[in-house]
């Protein structure tokens, strides 16, 4: 009896488990599918922190702030995860430098793809975890940006300052190179003239080598 009572509540904590890490609408043959993604990303993890949240690696009874009463409490999310500072720790959000890649099926946190940059999941600002596109004109240059402070120039852009019109604050704006100018991109510089002499056929050059003698320009000058 007790051996049966044993296998009935661990049946219980699965069933509770898949069914709330699996949509509700999958049908079984996804179901196993999703159950067996879920033993993919967490081999022998415990069912009871599985049933919390589908990243949860650890848990325990603690005491819920301002309830009165303990519960199950997740205390460790997966590589990739961190745990929501609510201090009920019951969810995990993804880390600073990944995001919900936003499969149906087996989402995971994964690293955040450059020109994107991702801050972290949070329940006020980012509760799905999603990544965030830099400013017009910027992104960045590597995997896993955690801020927009790592945006920069894309190649043929470049940052230029100039005062409000009050004259108080300093206005930064990016915008295609200018003709006669060019930026590889990449950092936080202006755009760079080309050599004395030559210029470029279009706004947005990229690269020194696409300064030349072009016809419209030699018109200018006679």
């Amino acid at each position: 009896a007790q051996l049966n009572m044993c296998m009935y509540s661990h049946t219980k904590h699965i069933q509770q488990t898949v069914s709330a890490l699996c949509p509700r609408h999958v049908q079984p043959p996804m179901l196993l599918l999703c159950s067996l993604l879920l033993l993919h990303h967490l081999p022998g993890r415990n069912i009871k922190c599985l049933a919390i949240n589908r990243a949860c690696t650890a848990c325990s009874q603690r005491r819920l702030p301002g309830t009165g009463r303990t519960g199950m409490v997740c205390t460790q999310c997966a590589a990739g995860w961190r745990l929501r500072p609510d201090g009920l720790s019951q969810t995990c959000d993804c880390a600073p430098g990944f995001y919900l890649n936003g499969t149906t099926i087996g989402n995971w946190c994964t690293p955040c793809k450059r020109p994107q940059y991702c801050t972290g999941g949070d329940a006020v600002n980012n509760p799905g975890s999603l990544a965030s596109d830099c400013e017009a004109g910027l992104g960045t240059v590597i995997d896993g940006a955690k801020s927009n402070l790592q945006c920069t120039a894309l190649a043929g852009y470049g940052r230029s300052t100039s005062l409000s019109a009050d004259g108080s604050t300093v206005v930064t704006e990016v915008s295609p190179c200018p003709v006669g100018t060019w930026n590889s991109g990449g950092n936080t510089a202006p755009c760079t003239n080309c050599p004395a002499g030559l210029t470029t056929a279009a706004p947005g050059a990229y690269n020194v080598t696409q300064c030349g003698k072009f016809e419209s320009y030699i018109a200018t000058l006679v």
